[in-house]
């Protein structure tokens, strides 16, 4: 039965010809197509490159889903400069920064071996889940919260401020051996803007553990929630080596293939 199935199927085979001018797939990216729903357009040899399954990292980030309804709005006087609201934050989308310039919604850091920084709350509003996980850990000042949730508005919440913080940032002046809650928050992630639940309990451990180890740090994933928003195809929230087994021998089978090289 086995040889008869082979044979109709190779009997069966036939070519599909694409129209690369009609669908542009020559000025598209497969993420483009595959993000758009049209992912079936896409021809075999569009994936050539990745046959060994290895995809670059990180690309989450330039997805920009813009799916809040709410988003945290900061409040500058009103800030202890704690960073629990960027430790919790499950998506990595509220961070603070260090700026050795004032800006708008900047305050003095309050820095042991440092002076003259400037400490601002950087929101990636077109990242946001609306879960509001940051607005209720933060402590506030005189029962005044430092983060409000707001309705989304994209023409008041502006994704530049964010783009700006992102580039012209000091936070690798903050350098201690401690790790606590505040220093942990100026630390770069190397998990951001995964596909996860909003408010998901499991994602915020993952990103502070890429914030503490950083480039050292090396995930050999097994089969459950943290393979989905792990990598839902195209997007791959890790900037660090991370790859998935479908069994529980992902330690063996990639654990020990990523500590080899």
């Amino acid at each position: 039965m086995k040889i008869t199935s082979i044979k109709l199927n190779k009997n069966g085979k036939y070519v599909v010809t694409i129209d690369n001018e009609k669908y542009n797939l020559s000025l598209v990216s497969n993420a483009d197509y595959i993000n758009k729903l049209m992912g079936d357009l896409l021809p075999v040899s569009r994936f050539i490159d990745n046959k060994d399954g290895i995809v670059k990292g990180g690309n989450s980030k330039f997805e920009k889903r813009e799916i809040a309804s709410k988003v945290p709005c900061y409040v500058k006087e009103n800030c202890i400069q704690c960073n629990q609201c960027a430790f919790v934050c499950p998506h990595a989308v509220i961070r603070p920064f260090l700026t050795d310039k004032k800006l708008d919604d900047s305050i003095p850091a309050i820095l042991p071996n440092e002076k003259d920084l400037f400490f601002n709350i950087g929101v990636s509003y077109k990242d946001c889940t609306s879960c509001g996980v940051c607005a209720s850990v933060c402590p506030g000042k005189k029962g005044n919260k430092a983060l409000v949730m707001k309705e989304y508005d994209g023409e008041i919440f502006k994704q530049e401020e964010y783009e700006y913080l992102i580039n012209n940032n000091v936070n690798d002046r903050c350098k201690s051996e401690i790790m606590n809650v505040k220093n942990i928050g100026f630390m770069e992630p190397k998990f951001e803007f995964s596909g996860a639940c909003a408010g998901c309990g499991e994602t915020a451990y993952i990103k502070n553990l890429t914030q503490m180890f950083g480039r050292n740090l090396m995930i050999a994933n097994a089969t459950g929630c943290s393979s989905i928003y792990g990598s839902s195809s195209p997007s791959t929230p890790y900037s660090i080596p991370w790859a998935s087994s479908l069994f529980e021998d992902n330690a063996e089978v990639y654990g020990r293939k990523q500590k080899k090289g």
